[in-house]
């Protein structure tokens, strides 16, 4: 390992850049590092764009060098400590009376996903896998236009939500920092939401953590029901809910903010012994918490994402709502 004399004047000699680029042909992660120490750079998105240009001059080589420990992203590097979304968006949506996919109906004249990603990015989290099924070709070509580099992974045949993420488990297998699970059909979704789930989510530090909501009428949607403490117990769903249980107005709108291990470890304990035969992503709840795993729900989103696209009448309200928000 070269001395410290010797990686000053390297920084001095060649500038940053040039000394990564040196360094990464030596595929030395602990030299870039002290270089990083040796130059006071704490600002990560400083870093991210120095690096990223270094990355143009060496891409190869810098490749070998970081390997697992970053994502590359046009926006930069996102380090796999950071939080990752997968979004589900491989739905058909027959009931849109469109030849579109589900995910690219317009709203606000805009395909109804890039709401979703917005949302996400402005919440910091900036790794975007993209679960595409019916007309993945469109959903994918959509995307790659915003100019953003998204990962893409294939469900198909489609057998339910767990099923969706199940297929995500190589792109997440280096994964270390939180994964969350989104509906790309929830244009509605808001960055201050999610931010307060993150912010929750590192203070409490749970396996899993559900995004949840008020919501005055809850009628067809699954019930969050707690203990006398108020700690989560589980998610019941309208047809199989008590006169009591129908009462709770607290309810879950999809949106699941993991542990990645612990992700990974329960979808492979998901079964499709259900009368749909599908594998469901709410049963990651019931699986973690007989593990013995911490599971908690929060209600920190807001009314209006409540509200929710299964046909061509919701797709109308959810632009009126949109419209009158600003979106537009």
């Amino acid at each position: 390992m070269p001395s410290v004399v010797r990686r000053r004047k390297l920084c001095q000699r060649f500038g940053f850049v040039s000394a990564l680029v040196t360094l990464a042909s030596l595929h030395s992660v602990r030299e870039v590092d002290l270089i990083v120490i040796n130059l006071g750079i704490q600002n990560p998105d400083e870093f991210a764009r120095l690096v990223r240009f270094a990355l143009r001059v060496h891409d190869c080589r810098f490749k070998a060098l970081f390997g697992s420990r970053f994502f590359y992203s046009r926006s930069g590097f996102v380090g796999m400590n950071e939080p990752c979304a997968v979004i589900l968006a491989a739905g058909k949506g027959t009931r849109m009376k469109s030849d579109l996919p589900k995910v690219l109906c317009p709203v606000v004249g805009r395909p109804m996903i890039h709401f979703v990603l917005d949302a996400l990015e402005k919440a910091g989290i900036r790794r975007h896998i993209v679960v595409v099924g019916h007309e993945s070709e469109s959903v994918e070509a959509e995307l790659k236009a915003r100019g953003g580099d998204i990962q893409f992974v294939l469900q198909s045949p489609q057998l339910g939500t767990g099923h969706a993420v199940q297929m995500c488990r190589e792109a997440l297998a280096e994964q270390h920092g939180p994964t969350i699970v989104v509906a790309g059909d929830s244009p509605l979704i808001q960055s201050s939401s999610l931010q307060e789930l993150l912010q929750h989510f590192e203070q409490s530090k749970p396996a899993l953590l559900l995004g949840t909501l008020e919501k005055a009428d809850p009628t067809g949607l699954g019930r969050i029901v707690r203990d006398q403490k108020g700690e989560f117990t589980g998610i019941v769903e309208h047809k199989d809910a008590t006169p009591d249980q129908l009462v709770i107005r607290e309810v879950n709108m999809s949106t699941y903010l993991f542990q990645t291990p612990d992700l990974l470890q329960v979808l492979e304990q998901l079964s499709d012994d259900n009368a749909q035969s599908e594998y469901y992503l709410t049963d990651c709840a019931t699986l973690l918490r007989e593990a013995g795993r911490p599971v908690a729900a929060v209600p920190v989103l807001k009314e209006c994402e409540s509200l929710s696209i299964n046909n061509v009448d919701e797709l109308q309200q959810v632009d009126e709502k949109m419209r009158a928000m600003g979106y537009a």
